[in-house]
């Protein structure tokens, strides 16, 4: 599978994952005109939780932890909203319903059916199985462990009420076994 580009980086998953580039995604556009943000990639595979990847650039300019955590919590709130709508949506058919426990037993299947049913069932779960990974390319001068630590610790503060399994700040390279994430030039 070619990798996806995003912000500066090149993101590959191999075929074990179940990808969607959330903020290209026909469901998102349309969820985006009444205001809602998203975060770049959605991931899944059996028996990991549902990632939400936010990747950012900021080799140009650094910013503050306060403006990255400011920007990738609303980004993380308003992609779980974006999901529940999408089901939403898709609980309306009668199909749907009645084929939604077979889906969440599918997940070799690429489809969005099977995609968003797995992905409410993890957020909506008893204990959330859901994780927010936010990745950054960072100008060499900004110091990476106390801005990680900072940013971190505002991510949870911000998410308030929506807790993740965890958060994790990392400067690129392997997230999980089967994604492979390296910085580009563009």
């Amino acid at each position: 599978m070619s990798p996806f580009r995003e912000s500066g980086f090149a993101v590959q998953f191999d075929p074990s994952w179940l990808v969607q580039k959330y903020d290209a995604h026909r469901f998102y556009r349309s969820l985006s005109g009444v205001g809602l943000k998203g975060i770049d990639f959605l991931a899944l595979r059996r028996g990991e939780p549902l990632l939400l990847i936010e990747l950012k650039n900021y080799r140009e300019t650094p910013p503050t932890p306060t403006e990255v955590a400011e920007a990738v919590a609303r980004k993380a709130v308003d992609t779980l909203r974006g999901i529940r709508a999408i089901q939403g949506y898709f609980q309306r058919k009668w199909l749907y319903r009645m084929l939604r426990p077979w889906l969440l037993r599918r997940s070799w299947q690429h489809s969005d059916w099977v995609f968003y049913a797995q992905a409410t069932a993890r957020i909506d779960a008893p204990v959330p199985q859901w994780e927010l990974v936010v990745i950054l390319a960072l100008q060499s001068s900004v110091a990476w462990a106390p801005f990680a630590r900072e940013l971190t610790r505002l991510l949870a503060e911000q998410l308030g009420g929506v807790t993740p399994v965890s958060i994790r700040v990392v400067a690129g390279g392997g997230v999980r076994t089967g994604i492979f994430i390296e910085q580009t030039d563009k």
